[in-house]
């Protein structure tokens, strides 16, 4: 009979199953997946993001692992391993992350190696290697190497290789709105520099707070009333509090309320109401993270997972088609405050996960109800993108945006504002962080088809600040910064 504690791999694809659909036509070779491992092992997940971390298994940012992996039996205790994670944690710092040469999967690898004298699967050890036999792969390994300063080499201890602003033209009320930034363009390219956000500011108070005392008035939902009255004081100081919530983000109220009544909204959506009956507690959020206090209160802590946890919602295999709306609308107004950056980038494989997420509803196959708040989101998302870097999201970003308007048809596009947030997502990427330029080159779409047509588009020219002629200006400027 075996002894000793089992030992399993439990295996994300960050892609969300993009690169097994997308991974030919990019380089060449097919790879089923971009893979984030964690090591489960005495009931707990351990795993290499913004340092070395640990979770309840399964109750991590990446929700469920598309496999399982046995990996074997150890016969070390819990603390001799948490002796040896202390001994390994100088290896896997967020300084000492690599692309690579020292990511997740190794750790996991070197794990394995010490708990069971097992490697973790080939597949996983071997993906960067599969990427390096690329054409694409041998042409950026240098670039890669330069902008991550080539930590792979200095690591303690080896490890086993495996891997003036000009605004967007404004919508309806219902729609997405545009803030500006204080940061000035330059004057070559005004619109691949300008960093405005897309945000949705629009709030029918009255309607969802009679939609959420109704939920919480129903006996199914007694014990979730009880939390609320724990939190907050009583459903009625809840229901007070979303009434006086305004789209204006300097609304003033009580502190402490505020921070109670926001907690009170998240347990309810995180734990508590399912499917429809979330919608209206997401877009309750979705305001009240434009207020500076709130969304302050949930992006300080860069190891809570709470956000991530709510994007999460809006996976395809789960979501109802409102809840997915609801949640794109709300991740966009968060990555427009001034701390989401420093958020995302506390964690890789979080910032991965959401830019394959919101990558995989920017497609037309995809309703436009959905599309144009993923859009907009993949939109905030590069403005705020770590561009002195060759990071995963980098990387990830301009890839998708890439492949996204290499096949675009013009002549059928329906939403004009929505293909410009893409362009100028991808131009202010490749604007602000010049290396991305050879990877959009290789990818082809200096010569796409869909460039050429948007700078000189046929009959009389558009009126000026329209959604044509941005994006005939944002085309010349990306033609002419992937010169």
């Amino acid at each position: 009979m075996s002894s000793g504690a089992s030992v399993r791999l439990h295996v994300y694809d960050l892609s969300g199953g993009m690169a097994m659909a997308m991974s030919q036509s990019f380089i060449g070779k097919r790879i089923d997946g971009i893979w984030h491992t964690g090591i489960v092992v005495y009931g707990n997940e351990y795993y290499y993001g913004g340092g070395l971390q640990v979770a309840p298994a399964g109750v991590t940012p990446y929700g469920n692992p598309v496999k399982v992996e046995e990996l074997g039996r150890t016969s070390k205790s819990k603390a001799e391993f948490e002796a040896f994670l202390a001994q390994l944690a100088p290896s896997f710092t967020p300084a000492s992350y690599h692309l690579l040469d020292n990511n997740c999967n190794h750790f996991t690898d070197a794990a394995s190696r010490w708990l069971t004298g097992n490697p973790i699967p080939a597949y996983v050890r071997e993906l960067p290697s599969e990427f390096l036999s690329t054409p694409l792969g041998q042409m950026m390994r240098p670039v890669i190497d330069s902008m991550m300063g080539g930590m792979g080499g200095a690591l303690g201890e080896s490890v086993n290789s495996v891997s003036s602003a000009v605004p967007v033209a404004s919508a309806t009320a219902d729609s997405a709105s545009s803030s500006e930034s204080s940061i000035a363009p330059t004057p070559r390219y005004r619109l691949a520099s300008d960093t405005s956000f897309v945000t949705f500011a629009s709030f029918n108070a009255g309607g969802v707070t009679k939609h959420i005392r109704s939920q919480l008035e129903k006996d199914q939902h007694a014990a979730l009333a009880e939390m609320v009255a724990a939190t907050c004081g009583s459903v009625d100081a809840l229901c007070e509090w979303i009434a006086d919530l305004k789209a204006d983000p300097e609304a003033a109220g009580s502190a402490q309320l505020a921070g109670s009544a926001f907690d009170a909204l998240l347990n309810l959506a995180l734990m508590g109401l399912e499917g429809k009956d979330a919608f209206a507690v997401l877009d309750v959020l979705r305001i009240a993270v434009l207020r500076p206090r709130l969304a302050q209160h949930l992006l300080a802590d860069k190891d809570d997972a709470r956000l991530a946890s709510l994007w999460a919602l809006a996976q395809p295999d789960s979501a109802v088609r409102h809840v997915r709306i609801m949640v794109f609308r709300l991740v966009a107004n968060v990555l427009s405050m001034p701390r989401a950056g420093a958020y995302l980038r506390a964690t890789n494989e979080r910032a991965t996960a959401l830019v394959s997420l919101l990558l995989a509803h920017t497609t037309d196959e995809v309703e436009a109800a959905v599309r144009t708040p993923a859009i907009a989101a993949v939109h905030n998302l590069a403005m705020i993108a770590d561009t002195a870097e060759l990071s995963d999201t980098y990387l990830q970003l301009v890839a998708g945006l890439t492949e996204r308007l290499l096949h675009i048809d013009l002549a059928l596009v329906t939403d004009l504002l929505d293909l410009y947030r893409l362009a100028k997502a991808l131009a202010h990427l490749v604007v602000e962080a010049p290396h991305g330029t050879t990877l959009v080159q290789q990818l082809g779409l200096p010569a796409s088809p869909w460039l050429a047509a948007a700078q000189n588009p046929p009959g009389a020219p558009p009126p000026p600040g329209s959604p044509a002629a941005l994006i005939s200006e944002l085309a010349r400027e990306l033609a002419a910064i992937l010169a």
